[in-house]
C-alpha cells in the first residue's frame, strides 16, 4: 500500500513539474533554460501512442512536437550516451525535453 501511495505521489509531482516543461517542448528547437542530460532506453514523440498514454496517465497532455523518452537516467553532459536534454525528468519513468546538440545539452 505504501508503495502505491509513493508511486501516485511521484506521478502527481511529475505532472506538476511537467506542466512547466510543456511550453519548452512546444518551442521546437528551443531548449529549457536548464536541461538535464540523460540517456533514455526508448525515444518517442508526442504522436507516439504508447508514450502519450503513459504521460497521459499522469494527467499530462503531450504536444505532438514534444520529444520524450522512457527509461531515462542521468548521464554526463557530452557523453556519447546522451540522447535527451530533459526539461522534466519523470523520476525515470519518462522525460520530456529536446534532443541534444551532438551529445551536449545546454
Amino acid at each position: 500500500m505504501r508503495d502505491t501511495v509513493r508511486r501516485l505521489a511521484r506521478i502527481v509531482s511529475v505532472a506538476v513539474l511537467t506542466l512547466a516543461a510543456v511550453p519548452c517542448a512546444m518551442a521546437g528547437t528551443a531548449h529549457a533554460a536548464t536541461t538535464i542530460p540523460q540517456h533514455c532506453t526508448r525515444m518517442a514523440t508526442g504522436t507516439d501512442p504508447a508514450f502519450s498514454s503513459l504521460v497521459g496517465a499522469a494527467g499530462i497532455a503531450v504536444p505532438s512536437n514534444a520529444a520524450g523518452g522512457t527509461g531515462c537516467t542521468n548521464a554526463p553532459n557530452g557523453d556519447s550516451t546522451v540522447n535527451m536534454c530533459a526539461s522534466d525528468t519523470g523520476g525515470g519513468l519518462f522525460s520530456i525535453g529536446q534532443p541534444p546538440e551532438g551529445h551536449t545539452c545546454p
